[in-house]
């Protein structure tokens, strides 16, 4: 079957898109591979809780307020 993906933002400044997720499914790691692999040029990163607490995006608390829901 036929695939689309689009990753959720770019940054104009790094030239860079991004990809957020809570957790990765077997079929968002497939898109995310495909979408490397037809574009290796474009630079994609993947931004879990982890990385979003480090940028100071969430905090700690945050998550865990999402998490027990």
């Amino acid at each position: 079957g036929e695939m689309t993906y689009t990753p959720d933002f770019y940054l104009l400044d790094l030239d860079e898109y991004i990809e957020v997720k809570g957790w990765m499914s077997p079929k968002a790691m497939r898109k995310v591979d495909t979408f490397r692999r037809w574009y290796p040029n474009i630079k994609l990163d993947i931004w879990d809780s982890k990385r979003m607490i480090s940028l100071g995006i969430l905090t700690q608390r945050e998550t865990k307020i999402k998490l027990e829901f």
